[in-house]
C-alpha cells in the first residue's frame, strides 16, 4: 500500500451514487460546551454521469484550559470551529472507460493556551488556523476482459498558521499513480497487479532550518510495485509482493511481502505474513523548528499470526505480531532542534510486539462486541517502553433494541503510559476508563433521532 505502510494503512473512500436518482441527507446536532453541529449531503445519478456532494460545520465554545494546565494559562474558553466540503464527479464514457474528479478542503480554527508553566501570556488568545485541500483526478479503463487499468494525480496542500504568536507551515504533495490490474487465467484464481508512483513532496516554513534565503525545501520518491495472488477451491491463498522505492534524499530501497491464508473447517481459518517496510522522514520532520536534519528512514520486519472463527452472529479472531523497527520516528525530548518543546529523533532499534484479540456475539436480545490489545512497545536497546504508548486497550460495545429505540453503551480503557522515553516515574500518565452511551430513534421512513453521552462520567 505504499513506502509509508510501516504499522497500518487508513483508507478514505467518499460516497457515491450507486443507482439512479437523486439521495438528499441531512443532520444537526447540540450538545454541551454550546457545540453544533449541521451537515448535509447530495448523491445523484443519471445514465453515465453521477455526482456527489458533501459539506459540515461544526462549533463548540469549549472549556477552560486552565484547569488542565496547572493554572497560569488564560482562564478563557478555548473552543474550535470546523468546516467540510467533499466533492465527486464522475462520468462513464463507455462501458471500458470512466473518468473521475473529487475534492475534498477542510477548515480548522481551534483555540489554546499558549506558552510554558513560567512564561505563559494570560491574556492571548491562541488559535491554530488549519487548512487542508485536496485535489484527484481518475480515469479508470478495462483492456481486455483480463485487464484493468487506473491511472490517477492529485494534489494537497496542508497549511497550519498560529496566532498571535506567527508561526507558518506549507506542505505540498503531488502524486501520480499508474495501477494495473489483472487476471492469468480464466477461472481468477490467479491474478497480477503493477504499479508506478511518483511524489514530489514541497515544504516552506517560517522557521526552516535549510535553505533560509529561499524558505523552501523539497523532495521526490519514485515507486514500482507488483504482485501475485492465488486463491484455490479449498480455501487456501497466497500472495506475494515487490516494491522499490527511489528516494531523492535516502536512494533506493526494496520491501516486500509473503502472505497466506487457509480455511480449517467448521467456520475456523488461519493466516499469516510476513513484510518488510520503508518509510522516510517527511520534510517537517527533518527542517520545521522541531525537525532533525540528520533523521534516517524507517525500516520494518514483520511477523504475524492470525486465526479466526466464524458462525453465524458470533465471530472470534486472535492475532500475534512482532514488528521490528529500525530508525523508529518518535517525537522526544529536546536538545537536538531549535525548539524548547521537544524534537523528532530516531528510535535506533524498536520491538512492536503484541496480542490483539476481538469477537461479536448475540446474547438474547443484546449484540455484545468487543476487542483487547495486549502489547509491548519497547525500545529494543534500553528495553523501555516507547514514550505516550500505552501496553492494554480494551474495547466493549453492547447494543439493545427497546421497543422502537436502540440502546447502546460503549466501554473504552487504556492502561499507564510514560510521557518520556526514560519512563520517569514522575511522567508516568495514568491509565482511564470511559464510558459513552447512545439512543436512536426512526421517526420516519425519512427521519432518526439520535442522542449521544460520552465520556458518562467526566473521566
Amino acid at each position: 500500500y505504499g513506502s509509508d505502510a510501516v504499522t497500518g494503512v487508513v483508507q478514505i473512500i467518499t460516497r457515491q451514487a450507486t443507482q439512479d436518482g437523486v439521495n438528499l441527507s441531512i443532520g444537526t446536532g447540540f450538545g454541551s460546551q454550546a457545540t453544533r453541529q449541521q451537515d448535509a449531503s447530495l448523491q445523484a445519478r443519471n445514465g453515465p454521469l453521477s455526482i456527489a456532494l458533501s459539506v459540515g460545520h461544526e462549533q463548540s465554545e469549549g472549556y477552560n484550559g486552565s484547569r488542565a494546565t496547572r493554572g497560569g494559562a488564560n482562564p478563557d474558553r478555548d473552543g474550535y470551529e470546523r468546516q467540510t466540503m467533499s466533492a465527486r464527479a464522475g462520468l462513464k464514457l463507455n462501458e471500458d472507460h470512466n473518468i473521475e474528479a473529487s475534492a475534498l478542503v477542510n477548515r480548522v480554527d481551534s483555540q489554546y493556551d499558549a506558552g510554558t508553566s513560567t512564561t505563559r501570556v494570560l491574556t492571548a488568545d491562541d488559535h491554530n488556523h488549519h487548512r487542508l485541500d485536496v485535489l484527484n483526478a481518475v480515469w479508470r479503463a478495462r483492456v481486455n476482459a483480463h485487464w484493468t487499468s487506473r491511472l490517477s494525480s492529485s494534489l494537497s496542500r496542508d497549511r497550519y498558521l498560529t496566532e498571535p504568536s506567527p508561526y507558518l507551515t506549507l506542505t505540498q504533495i503531488r502524486a501520480y499513480t499508474w495501477l494495473n490490474e489483472g487476471a492469468l487465467d480464466d477461472s481468477g484464481a490467479l491474478r497480477w497487479d503493477a504499479t508506478a508512483e511518483r511524489r514530489e513532496d514541497g515544504l516552506s516554513n517560517s522557521s526552516l532550518t535549510i535553505s533560509p534565503t529561499r524558505g523552501v525545501a523539497d523532495r521526490s520518491q519514485n515507486s514500482l510495485g507488483a504482485g501475485l495472488s492465488w486463491r484455490g477451491a479449498q480455501g487456501l491463498a497466497l500472495q506475494a509482493r515487490l516494491r522499490r522505492d527511489a528516494d531523492s534524499e535516502f536512494g533506493g530501497h526494496n520491501s516486500g511481502s509473503l502472505a497466506a491464508g487457509l480455511d480449517l473447517g467448521a467456520g475456523w481459518r488461519a493466516t499469516s505474513s510476513w513484510g518488510t517496510a520503508f518509510r522516510a522522514p517527511t520534510l517537517y520532520q527533518r527542517y520545521s523548528v522541531y525537525g532533525n536534519p540528520a533523521l534516517q528512514p524507517e525500516t520494518s520486519r514483520e511477523l504475524d499470526l492470525g486465526l479466526s472463527w466464524r458462525s453465524g452472529a458470533h465471530r472470534f479472531s486472535a492475532t500475534a505480531y512482532r514488528n521490528q523497527v529500525s530508525n523508529l520516528l518518535v517525537y522526544g525530548a529536546a536538545g537536538i532542534c531549535s525548539s524548547s518543546n521537544g524534537c523528532y529523533r530516531n528510535t535506533a532499534q524498536a520491538r512492536l510486539q503484541g496480542l490483539t484479540l476481538s469477537g461479536e456475539t448475540q446474547l438474547a436480545a443484546v449484540k455484545l462486541s468487543g476487542s483487547l490489545d495486549l502489547q509491548a512497545p519497547r525500545d529494543a536497546s534500553t528495553g523501555k517502553l516507547l514514550a505516550r504508548r500505552a501496553q492494554r486497550h480494551a474495547q466493549l460495545r453492547a447494543d439493545l433494541p427497546a421497543g422502537d429505540w436502540t440502546l447502546g453503551a460503549e466501554w473504552q480503557a487504556s492502561s499507564s503510559r510514560f510521557d518520556n522515553a526514560t519512563n520517569t516515574a514522575a511522567r508516568r500518565l495514568p491509565g482511564y476508563a470511559l464510558l459513552n452511551l447512545d439512543a436512536q430513534l426512526p421517526l420516519s421512513l425519512q427521519w432518526q433521532l439520535n442522542l449521544r453521552v460520552d465520556n458518562a462520567f467526566n473521566r
